[in-house]
């Protein structure tokens, strides 16, 4: 009875040892399972040689550091990533700031070119206005000018001279001697005049300095007690009539002619003949108001048109050189001085410059002055520039342009 009650209870021991050993097998299975590092499986003893190779262990060993490898991949690309994003970012950020600036930099540099153009459109007008006005002043100064020094000729002539001898100087009375010329001999005379202006304009016998005195270029010759001249200069500016009409004047109309020949001459011109508007024979008399001497001269005044602009010409037809015209039925007297004149204005057009606003023309301004001593031709060969100065000044005024 006690051998198998014995028998009983270390069966029963035996089962649950069993049990127990069955229960340890599988909780250790399942933590190699959840926990497959070598924190858990413990490693070998190194005194322990294991022969063979264990698949199992290798291959885990390669699978955990396949992975850490991608972990650390994966990290890295990731902070990449985050790096080239916001460096991406910060560029786009500065490419607005500085988008910004330019913008406002264009458009205050397009503010300030508006703003530049608009004042410089308003220096425009005012200079121009402020020409306009300069030579309307200039024109009532010397307006004021001619009144003051007229009055002063005429108190320094009532001072020194008799009455008498102002009539004698200055009287310019139809003479009783003038007999009129007829038309054919005046259109002879143009006629030859024209002809000799051509040749004179194409000779090449003359002295030249070759400098150019306010834009005029000179040719000259001095033959015995004649002066030959030639002036030319070009002018920006249409070639209007109106020039070859304020040229006519200069020799016609009084009060031109005293502006034209200036302060040092006293001058005193009358229409003696009339053929048409602007052909006109003219007596003229000029006194030297410092030297005294006195000349006279009976002039053709003209002027016509030619093909390439226009033509004003002076030529004298004093009576000591022209005995077949029978200008004077009576003798001359010998105290009277007959001075030469043979003078021209040629006006000529230029042909037209690709991008210019307007036109060009040039003026010839020569002539033949013949006079009784060397002392007047030498006179009048410095007067000639004077005179060509004060032509342009009082005829094409003053060309002011804005480049």
């Amino acid at each position: 009875m006690l051998d198998m009650t014995s028998n009983l209870m270390l069966s029963d021991i035996m089962e649950l040892e069993n049990l127990k050993q069955m229960v340890e097998y599988k909780i250790t299975t399942s933590i190699d399972a959840m926990f497959s590092s070598s924190i858990v499986t413990p490693w070998p003893p190194f005194a322990t040689k294991q022969k063979g190779r264990n698949h199992l262990e290798t291959a885990k060993t390669n699978k955990f550091k396949d992975t850490e490898a991608k972990v650390r991949l994966r990290i890295y690309e990731r902070r990449s990533r985050q790096k080239r994003h916001n460096t991406m970012l910060t560029m786009k950020t500065t490419v607005a700031v500085l988008e910004t600036h330019l913008k406002k930099l264009c458009q205050g540099q397009q503010n300030a070119t508006n703003s530049l153009i608009y004042m410089i459109s308003e220096l425009t007008m005012e200079a121009t206005s402020l020409a306009n006005h300069n030579y309307n002043l200039r024109k009532v100064l010397d307006d004021h000018h001619f009144f003051h020094l007229t009055l002063q000729l005429e108190y320094n002539c009532r001072e020194t001279t008799t009455d008498s001898v102002v009539e004698e100087l200055f009287d310019l009375q139809m003479p009783c001697s003038w007999r009129p010329i007829e038309e054919t001999t005046c259109l002879r005379i143009m006629r030859d005049s024209f002809l000799e202006i051509v040749a004179f304009s194409n000779s090449d016998d003359f002295v030249s300095s070759g400098l150019e005195i306010c834009g005029w270029r000179e040719k000259r010759k001095l033959v015995n007690n004649n002066v030959n001249f030639m002036f030319h200069k070009r002018f920006a500016k249409d070639c209007s009539e109106d020039l070859a009409t304020r040229s006519w004047k200069m020799r016609a109309v009084q009060d031109q002619v005293t502006r034209y020949f200036g302060h040092s001459l006293a001058v005193k011109v009358e229409v003696l003949q009339r053929f048409q508007n602007d052909v006109v024979v003219v007596r003229r008399k000029i006194k030297h108001t410092v030297d005294g001497w006195v000349h006279h001269t009976i002039y053709l005044l003209f002027r016509t048109t030619t093909p390439d602009g226009h033509l004003v010409c002076i030529r004298d037809m004093n009576p000591t050189d022209t005995d077949d015209l029978h200008l004077m039925s009576g003798s001359v007297s010998e105290c009277v001085i007959w001075s030469k004149a043979f003078i021209w204005w040629k006006f000529t057009k230029l042909p037209e410059a690709e991008g210019q606003r307007m036109g060009g023309f040039e003026v010839e301004y020569g002539g033949s002055l013949g006079s009784a001593t060397q002392a007047d031709a030498a006179y009048w060969l410095r007067e000639v520039l004077v005179l060509a100065l004060r032509w342009e000044n009082l005829v094409v005024g003053p060309l002011i342009t804005l480049g």
